[in-house]
């Protein structure tokens, strides 16, 4: 194994229509691609030209839940529910399914592990 190191740029993003663009204008600038892990209620009509904007720069799409509300506490038929509508919604609106999942404020619990049919991805900090 080599020596590179290795960073995934990623945002728990809305999408946003005035703040997301802020975002997409650096990370243009720099000519540097991330994920945005989308939270479902806000995929709509309102933010259609953000999201248009995301997929034409090649940058990924990740489901981060429909609300944003923790999800290790509920019952697996609404985690299944609230994942599934917001998959629905980033491929009605982008074209493409989410490769991976992030949970809302990283809390996860072994009901989530079993209904979720996507791979978490979750921060990890270390120090350099």
């Amino acid at each position: 194994m080599g020596t590179d190191k290795i960073c995934a740029l990623t945002f728990d993003d809305g999408p946003d229509s005035i703040l997301t663009p802020l975002v997409l204008d650096k990370l243009d600038k720099y000519d540097i691609s991330a994920t945005f892990f989308m939270v479902g209620s806000l995929i709509n009509d309102g933010t259609k030209s953000v999201i248009k904007r995301i997929v034409g720069s090649r940058h990924e799409i990740g489901n981060h839940s429909w609300n944003y509300l923790q999800m290790d506490k509920m019952s697996g038929d609404l985690i299944k529910r609230y994942i599934d509508k917001t998959t629905d919604a980033i491929e009605k609106y982008t074209g493409v399914k989410p490769n991976f999942f992030r949970p809302p404020n990283l809390a996860v619990s072994q009901t989530m592990y079993d209904v979720i049919d996507l791979p978490f991805y979750q921060v990890t900090r270390h120090l350099i």
